[in-house]
């Protein structure tokens, strides 16, 4: 996908960061594809989750300081919203888990670790990760339940519809203004595709051009109910959107076709059906939020991928061994460029922040 529209800048050099995060990407998925236990990586994405619940515990104890200085709990995020997204994919591979397991001690562990976690994600309060929890264990229980010709699994299934109806719509009202300022960043979003829909605007295009669209949306729409919600925007708060407009239409149908092939051809082996849970979580927070600018949740993504067995040799990157061999290597070179560079840019952009704040507080007031 990284490479059918690659971004280049005005002066004609290639977006190394986006070259990085691919190759990054590609790096865990190779690994994620070549553990043959596969209830390890699952394993290992629950020890993460049980590291950034510590953490916000104790930001939340002020026993340590939050990232963002309007929030109490983000765990090592910029903000409580992906804590939430982390939250609600490993809640869904724990109950995941917990349905594969026959043993009562495994299950009473799962369970106690189920109900720590769903106490962070409250202590999160992110909606989109409430409702990356509600389609993920949704996706759950339908993979794993009996399939049983009765009249009562449609009543079932209609009511669970209407739940997750009424859901969304108290999810909506509970941050009313927050909803409707998405709504506004999806509106321009679209204007953003219409005027290059069929192979977008480029990689990386999209917080360049976003504030032009959005100003030109208010010369239109001069006593728009969204004007006093507009905001300095760098994400869409949705990736399908971003994919539009950043590559078109051609790239929406190419990530369609992957997501659907997914599904079409994973095996039936239960860890799948778990990974499948947390994949369906993790693509419905991303409809709501930004997880591909995210390290963590981005990685979490390569690595569900690359756990998941497939019914057809489709995805065999790793067929080769002398051809995956360079291929890790290549991808763990520019993923070191990558974090040393974006490393120096953030040391730059705190020592700017830093040098700009004692400049306000050294200037007298009269």
């Amino acid at each position: 996908m990284a490479g059918f529209n690659f971004y280049f800048t005005h002066q004609n050099r290639l977006c190394l960061f986006e070259v990085a995060k691919w190759s990054t990407f590609l790096l865990c998925y190779i690994v994620a594809r070549k553990i043959s236990h596969k209830e390890r990586i699952l394993w290992g994405i629950i020890f993460l989750g049980m590291v950034e619940g510590i953490i916000a515990i104790f930001q939340k104890t002020h026993w340590l300081n939050s990232v963002h200085h309007d929030f109490n709990v983000t765990g090592t995020f910029s903000n409580p919203g992906p804590l939430g997204g982390f939250m609600g994919a490993t809640i869904t591979i724990i109950l995941g888990l917990y349905l594969t397991k026959k043993c009562f001690i495994p299950k009473w562990a799962l369970f106690t670790i189920f109900i720590l976690f769903c106490f962070i994600l409250l202590l999160a309060d992110s909606r989109a990760g409430f409702l990356s929890t509600l389609f993920g264990m949704a996706t759950l229980c339908c993979l794993f339940k009996k399939m049983k010709v009765e009249s009562f699994v449609l009543i079932k299934s209609v009511s669970l519809f209407l739940f997750m109806i009424l859901f969304i719509i108290s999810i909506y009202y509970y941050k009313k203004d927050s909803a409707d300022g998405r709504l506004l960043i999806w509106r321009v979003s679209i204007d953003m595709i219409a005027d290059a829909p069929l192979v977008g605007h480029g990689i990386g295009t999209f917080e360049n051009k976003y504030m032009y669209y959005q100003a030109q949306y208010f010369e239109s729409h001069p006593y728009s109910k969204y004007e006093k919600l507009a905001d300095n925007i760098v994400y869409p708060y949705n990736e399908f959107l971003r994919i539009g407009v950043e590559q078109g239409i051609i790239g929406i149908i190419f990530i369609l076709c992957i997501i659907a092939s997914i599904f079409k051809y994973t095996s039936k082996e239960k860890y799948n059906k778990v990974y499948l849970g947390g994949f369906v979580s993790l693509l419905t927070f991303s409809m709501f939020s930004y997880p591909f600018n995210v390290l963590l949740l981005w990685l979490l993504g390569s690595l569900l991928l690359g756990g998941i067995q497939y019914q057809k040799n489709i995805y065999a990157l790793t067929k080769y061994k002398f051809q995956s061999s360079w291929i890790i290597i290549v991808c763990l070179v520019l993923s070191i460029k990558g974090g040393h560079d974006y490393y120096n840019l953030k040391l730059n952009v705190r020592k700017l922040y830093s040098e700009s704040l004692q400049k306000r507080t050294a200037t007298p007031f009269f």
